[in-house]
C-alpha cells in the first residue's frame, strides 16, 4: 500500500454517515445506514465514521450493528470534545472514537492559561477514552489560519497523551491547495504524528486539496460518498479514489463497489426531495 517514495501507507476514512447526521432534514433509517456501511466496507475503506452518539439511542444501535456486520473495517463514533460526549459514546460498543476540538482551541487571541487548560482537558478525555476504546483519534477544526505554534503543541500533546491520529479539518475552505501542501510539509517537519486531512468542497477544491495534503505528508484522508456534506460537501470518495490509484498507487479501493454505494446514496437523497404537487387545470 505504498503511496510515495517514503513508502508511507495511506488510511482512507469515509465520513458519509457522520456528515449526514449533521445535515438538516430527514436522516437515513437504520437499515439504510447499515446498507451504506456494508457497501463501504466491501469497497475497501479502512474506517467508517459511523455517526454521533449524542444523536440518541437509535444512532448508537445502528453504530453497534455496523461493527457486528463489518468486522474487517474500523467503525468509529464521532464526539465533540467533552467528557459527557465520551460517556455517551460508550453505548456504541465500538473500538474507535474520534474527538473533535473547535477551532477556538488554537486561537492565538486566547490566553496561554486558557490554552493550557484545554490541553489538560484533552489529556483527561483521551485517558477516559482509552478506558473504553482501543483506537482514539482527535481533531481540530480549521487550524490553517490559526496559531501554528499552538497547533504544533496541540499535535505534540495529543500524541503524547496517546492519540493515534490527529485530524486537521478544513470545513470553511480557508486555504488554497498550494498553501495547504506547504502547511502539511511545515507541520510534518515538527512531528512524527499521523496526520489526517478532512477537506470540504466549496468552489470544487476538495479533491485537489486532498491530494495536496497527501503530497505534503498527510497519512490519512476522510471523504464522503457523492461529496455529501454541508458547506459545499466534502471531497468525493468515488472521484478521489481513482486519483489515489493513479498518483499514489493506492489499490485498496474497489471502484465497482464505490459506484454501487454512490447509486444508493443518490437514490436516498432524491427520495428526500419534496415532490411538486400537481396543479389541476382551470
Amino acid at each position: 500500500m505504498a503511496i510515495n517514495s517514503k513508502d508511507k501507507s495511506l488510511w482512507v476514512v469515509d465520513s458519509t454517515l457522520r456528515e449526514k447526521s449533521m445535515m438538516p432534514g430527514r436522516e437515513y433509517s437504520e437499515m439504510e445506514k447499515l446498507k451504506i456501511a456494508r457497501l463501504l466496507s466491501l469497497a475497501g475503506v479502512n474506517e467508517i465514521e459511523a455517526g454521533i452518539p449524542a444523536k440518541g439511542p437509535r444512532e448508537c444501535r445502528a453504530i453497534r450493528q455496523m461493527k457486528i456486520e463489518n468486522p474487517n473495517t474500523l467503525i468509529t463514533c464521532w464526539v465533540k470534545a467533552s467528557m459527557a460526549s465520551i460517556e455517551l459514546a460508550k453505548r456504541c460498543s465500538v473500538n474507535s472514537i474520534h474527538i473533535c476540538f473547535p477551532e477556538e482551541t488554537i486561537d492565538g487571541s486566547r490566553s496561554a492559561g486558557e490554552f493550557e487548560k484545554d490541553l489538560d482537558g484533552m489529556k483527561e478525555m483521551i485517558k477516559k477514552s482509552f478506558d473504553h476504546f482501543d483506537y482514539v483519534s482527535v481533531g481540530v477544526s480549521n487550524p490553517f489560519n490559526g496559531d501554528l505554534v499552538r497547533l504544533n503543541r496541540f499535535i505534540s500533546k495529543a500524541t503524547h497523551f496517546g492519540a493515534l491520529r490527529v485530524r486537521l479539518a478544513d470545513s470553511q475552505n480557508r486555504i488554497s491547495a498550494e498553501n495547504l501542501q506547504k502547511f502539511f510539509e511545515t507541520v510534518k517537519t515538527r512531528t512524527n504524528a499521523s496526520l489526517e486531512f478532512h477537506g470540504h468542497n466549496n468552489g470544487g477544491v476538495g479533491i485537489e486539496n486532498t491530494l495536496r495534503s497527501i503530497h505534503g505528508g498527510a497519512d490519512a484522508v476522510s471523504l464522503t460518498v457523492n461529496g455529501l456534506g454541508d458547506n459545499g460537501g466534502v471531497a468525493c470518495l468515488e472521484e478521489t479514489g481513482p486519483a489515489l490509484l493513479s498518483k499514489f498507487q493506492y489499490t485498496n479501493l474497489n471502484f465497482y463497489k464505490l459506484k454501487e454505494v454512490a447509486r444508493v446514496v443518490t437514490t436516498l437523497e432524491n427520495r428526500r426531495k419534496p415532490r411538486k404537487r400537481a396543479t389541476a387545470a382551470a
